[in-house]
């Protein structure tokens, strides 16, 4: 995969989370952390830029680079979702975007590693998170199955993005050389 794919698709990241951010902190007027959530994504823009001055846009990224872009991107996302209500922010479902593209273009290994690191935000950010921005600054409490429940069907979700390129008879081969 070209840095220039990955430096693009950071760009359309970082257009979304600040005009997100600052949305909900202008128009809606929600309490939270605006100026670490803006310095989250700032992080970012300081990375895009660094990767591209310091390497060509035709630069191709090797495994173990795509992986560590695509790793940075999901803890980054993760970092704004523990700033914003974790699992309760509609935006979690992002975190399956990186294994999405990795199941599409990386091997099974580098995917498998995303799913970890996914799977392990996914378990943290269930109960480690800031409160959920919302009007008047009181989100609803939310029963502990509420809490649970996205869980298994994130792992699900996973798992079927994981699962759609490689199957067919190919499948076990690839599984098996892990």
């Amino acid at each position: 995969i070209r840095l220039r794919t990955l430096v693009l698709a950071r760009w359309v990241a970082i257009l979304g989370q600040t005009s997100t951010i600052v949305f909900v902190h202008f128009i809606l007027r929600y309490d939270f952390p605006f100026a670490v959530s803006l310095a989250v994504v700032g992080v970012s823009v300081a990375l895009n830029l660094y990767a591209a001055f310091r390497y060509p846009a035709s630069k191709h990224l090797t495994e173990n680079e795509a992986g560590g872009y695509l790793a940075y991107d999901t803890l980054q996302l993760s970092a704004l979702l523990f700033l914003t209500g974790g699992l309760h922010n509609p935006f979690s479902f992002l975190l399956l975007t990186a294994v999405a593209v990795s199941a599409a273009v990386l091997s099974v290994k580098t995917t498998l590693r995303l799913i970890g690191l996914i799977l392990l935000i996914v378990s943290v950010l269930m109960f480690v998170h800031m409160p959920l921005p919302w009007p008047g600054g009181h989100a609803p409490e939310l029963h502990t199955s509420h809490l649970l429940a996205p869980w298994p069907h994130s792992n699900e979700s996973v798992a079927k993005i994981f699962h759609l390129p490689f199957h067919g008879p190919d499948v076990h081969y690839a599984v098996s050389h892990v």
